[in-house]
């Protein structure tokens, strides 16, 4: 992976958050470095999409990551509980094979006060991603 010091810490955050969010649309504008967030039947952005219309090769569109990432990211971190603590992970596992994986995931990753642990294990997973995208847009090398 290519050196991403050239990119403030807060753009690699900017990013690694659009890659997680769903339901808006996001860009990176380049002549400022800027993450930009738009709702597509949002009229309070029309002048931002209208920028973005008029100026499309200042920016580069920022997709969320697909869900099978976002369930590999579940699995992952499944796996390093379980690496700890046998029956916990295990238990997290149950959580996936059972209908609505995601929500039974979150249900045992609160019950078993696990919220702190997930969050930064998956901070860290996005900001990886990013730094990504960061080399494969072309960025780092701006």
């Amino acid at each position: 992976m290519k050196d991403c010091s050239m990119i403030r810490h807060e753009i690699i955050e900017d990013i690694a958050f659009a890659l997680q969010t769903f339901g808006m649309s996001h860009f990176l504008k380049l002549d400022d470095m800027q993450v930009i967030s738009l709702h597509k039947d949002s009229e309070w952005y029309a002048d931002d999409w209208e920028e973005l219309e008029a100026n499309p090769g200042n920016y580069i569109t920022i997709d969320a990551l697909p869900s099978y990432e976002v369930y590999n990211l579940i699995d992952n971190f499944a796996a390093s509980v379980q690496e700890k603590e046998d029956a916990l992970g295990s238990t997290l596992f149950e959580a996936l094979d059972r209908k609505r994986p995601t929500a039974r995931f979150k249900e045992v990753v609160f019950k078993h006060n696990l919220q702190q642990e997930w969050y930064e294990f998956a901070k860290a997973f996005y900001i990886n991603k990013a730094k990504e995208w960061i080399e494969s847009s072309g960025v780092s090398e701006l």
